[in-house]
């Protein structure tokens, strides 16, 4: 399963991540989600703090229908809210495999932070 979907999520991703609180899973996941499409991270990364996403000020605009549902997915995990469904989850039409494997990897560093990627890429560090 991948981790990151391309040099520029993964770039992003630890740019970020270098300046994020690491104590905080929640943050981390789903900065994870919203650096893997380059249109959503456009319209998030002025929203990002080192504790916290204003989740409220992103204002989601020109993204494909997986763009939106990482956004979705990301504020779902950060926020608590229940506006993405388990069944949509499940269903190839709302969501490809390439982004039900972020979803997955996400709600994994939500559970056990950064170790869960640095496990899965062999991270000795």
């Amino acid at each position: 399963m991948m981790i990151f979907i391309n040099t520029f999520h993964q770039n992003t991703f630890m740019n970020q991540y270098n300046r994020l609180n690491h104590e905080n899973s929640k943050l981390l996941a789903a900065v994870y989600l919203l650096s893997a499409d380059k249109r959503l991270w456009d319209c998030a990364w002025r929203f990002v703090y080192k504790n916290g996403i204003s989740f409220a000020k992103i204002k989601p605009k020109h993204l494909s229908a997986d763009g939106y549902t990482l956004f979705c997915a990301a504020r779902d995990i950060y926020l608590g809210s229940r506006h993405f469904s388990l069944s949509e989850l499940a269903d190839p039409a709302v969501i490809d495999r390439s982004g039900f494997c972020l979803v997955l990897n996400a709600m994994g560093i939500r559970r056990y932070g950064y170790s869960y990627i640095k496990k899965k890429v062999g991270d000795k560090s």
